[in-house]
C-alpha cells in the first residue's frame, strides 16, 4: 500500500529497480517471455480473483534465468508512482515455465488477500487465478527520502502500519 511505501522511506518518483529473493529451487532454467507490469490503484486488497487490466510492461518480456538469492530487475520503463498510491506488481511468464523448472520466493504471509496466483498456461493477463493471503518479499530502488536515489528492501511489518494493502 502506499502507507507501507511511505513509511519504509519511498518517496514520489521514478520506481527504477524490483527485486524478489528466490529461497529455493532445484533447477533453474530460462523462463520465456519474463515480464513484469505494474499499476497504480486506490485499492488495498484484492476482493476477486479477476486479473486487473490497464497494467504497464516495466520490464521484459526476455528470457530471465532467475538464481538463488537477490534477483534484481532494473526496469526497461521506470514506474512513476504518485506518492498516494498503492501498486499492483505482475510477474509472469506465459506460457509456462519451461519443464524440470521448480523455484520458489521468499513469501510473507499477511492475512489478507494481496497476491493473485495462477498456473494457467494462458500466461499473463489470465482471466482468473486464486486469492492468497501471502506476498513475495520485494525490494524497489527509486527515490529514497528527499530526493535520493537508493533501494528500499521493503519487509512488511504488521505491527507497525495500520490497514492493509497490496
Amino acid at each position: 500500500t502506499a502507507a507501507e511505501l511511505i513509511a519504509s522511506g519511498l518517496s514520489t518518483g521514478n520506481i527504477t529497480s524490483i527485486g524478489f529473493n528466490v529461497s529455493s529451487g532445484t533447477t533453474f532454467s530460462p523462463l520465456p517471455g519474463y515480464q513484469i507490469s505494474m499499476k497504480s490503484s486506490a485499492a488495498t486488497v484484492f476482493a476477486t480473483t479477476s486479473y486487473e487490466t490497464g497494467m504497464s510492461v516495466v520490464y521484459g518480456p526476455l528470457t530471465y534465468t532467475p538464481v538463488l538469492g537477490a534477483n534484481t530487475h532494473v526496469l526497461d520503463v521506470p514506474f512513476n508512482w504518485d506518492g498516494t498510491s498503492s501498486i499492483i506488481i505482475e510477474v509472469c511468464n506465459p506460457p509456462v515455465s519451461p519443464l524440470g523448472t521448480s523455484l520458489n520466493v521468499s513469501l510473507e504471509a499477511i492475512g489478507v488477500n494481496r497476491m493473485i496466483q495462477t498456473t494457467n498456461a494462458a500466461g499473463c493477463a489470465t482471466a482468473t487465478g486464486t486469492l492468497s493471503a501471502n506476498r513475495p518479499v520485494m525490494s524497489f530502488g527509486g527515490i529514497i527520502g528527499t530526493n535520493l536515489t537508493g533501494v528500499l528492501n521493503w519487509v512488511w511489518n504488521p505491527g507497525a502500519l495500520p490497514g492493509n494493502g497490496i
